[in-house]
């Protein structure tokens, strides 16, 4: 059997109550006839790679299964918003957009630790996290960690993580952590990688069917044990009337800075300015709070937003036949994409394509904005 799994529900810097406070909720909900709703938000592992969003092969859908058979009820929902080549500063602006209108979710499942390999990937990792934790149905959070290439060949070292943030943020919202391990005799039964070869040590490992069977056995391996724990004191009185957890501070900090780009030849760079008002400090550092609020757009839902400066960029649909990418592409370096959110104000976003050759065009799409900044981001998936 290869399965072996190492559980981390991590205690809290600032704990809430309980770390398994919110999974006994959720088991108490199900007791009573409520369905589950489970959301999974992550990379292109838990979008499934090869494998259909709804196949029932992926981690999500075996965990809901599997809960399903305990707790059976016709209305159980399950949504896979794993987007490709996406991390958590796309997903903080997004989650709206990603969250089943008709309910909101009773158990949450965040997987972004084979696209987080940033500082600004932490900080919107945090603020996704406060996000998730202070929804009005206050979701069970757990936080998936799945591996690179480079943990697997070097027996999970710490030192060849891309995402160091993961842990120490579940640690310091009490969120329980999954690290499920897999052995290295059987690799490659239990990742897809092209030409059946093991990739470079920063490329994300994509489970297999066998490989998505274990990251779920970790998750009801989490469940069962939160599940048998005594339940917290006076938590579980009213489950469907439970009010979400107070908070404890941010833990990163931020430059208090907007982002400003400007075009310097055939080239778009970028830069960071301080805030008019806060010019006296170089560097003034500010709690990493949730942004005030995001525009986010993919596909159709860009061109309005296209101006007419655009020059060498066309609307494409690619990726796979389960896995879709709309946007836009260049057709030659040196391409220009323009958006304005806005048709009549300042607040726009331009990008230039600087590679060589057609084997690599640049792409656009979806399209993340904050608000809170006078420039927008546009990320490529």
């Amino acid at each position: 059997m290869w399965l072996l799994l190492e559980l981390l529900a991590l205690s809290a810097k600032h704990p809430s109550p309980h770390s398994y406070a919110l999974l006994q909720r959720l088991q108490a909900q199900l007791r009573g006839g409520l369905p589950l709703r489970l959301v999974a938000l992550g990379g292109s592992s838990t979008a499934g790679q090869i494998y259909h969003r709804n196949s029932p092969l992926l981690y999500a859908a075996r965990l809901a299964s599997w809960a399903n058979e305990s707790h059976p009820h016709g209305e159980t929902l399950v949504v896979n918003s794993g987007t490709p080549a996406a991390g958590p500063t796309y997903m903080e602006k997004c989650l709206t957009s990603q969250l089943p209108p008709e309910a909101e979710p009773n158990l949450v499942l965040v997987e972004y630790s084979q696209n987080c390999g940033t500082w600004e990937d932490g900080l919107a990792l945090e603020r996704l996290l406060r996000r998730l934790l202070q929804l009005p149905s206050a979701p069970a959070v757990v936080y998936v960690a799945l591996p690179t290439w480079g943990e697997l060949l070097t027996h999970w070292s710490n030192s060849t993580r891309q995402c160091p943030y993961d842990a120490e943020l579940a640690a310091h919202y009490g969120v329980p952590f999954v690290r499920p391990f897999f052995p290295r005799t059987q690799l490659l039964e239990l990742f897809v990688e092209r030409n059946g070869k093991m990739q470079d040590a920063k490329h994300a490992a994509h489970p297999t069917a066998e490989g998505h069977a274990i990251v779920a056995a970790a998750l009801r391996r989490l469940l069962s044990k939160a599940w048998s724990a005594p339940p917290a004191k006076g938590l579980l009185s009213n489950p469907r009337a439970w009010q979400s957890l107070p908070l404890p501070p941010p833990l990163y900090s931020r430059d208090a800075s907007v982002r400003h780009s400007e075009l310097k030849g055939n080239q778009w760079g970028s830069k960071v300015l301080a805030k008019a008002d806060l010019l006296s400090n170089p560097s003034p550092r500010v709690p990493n709070y949730e942004l005030p609020s995001s525009l986010c757009m993919s596909g159709a839902e860009l061109a309005p937003y296209v101006l007419p400066s655009t020059d060498g960029f066309q609307s494409v649909v690619e990726g796979s036949r389960f896995h879709p990418k709309p946007g836009y592409a260049a057709k030659h370096a040196g391409a220009r994409l323009s958006l304005c959110h806005r048709r009549r104000s300042r607040r726009c976003h331009a990008a230039t394509c600087a590679t060589h050759g057609a084997s690599a065009p640049c792409k656009r799409g979806p399209f993340a904005l904050t608000r809170a900044s006078a420039v927008g981001s546009a990320r490529a998936v």
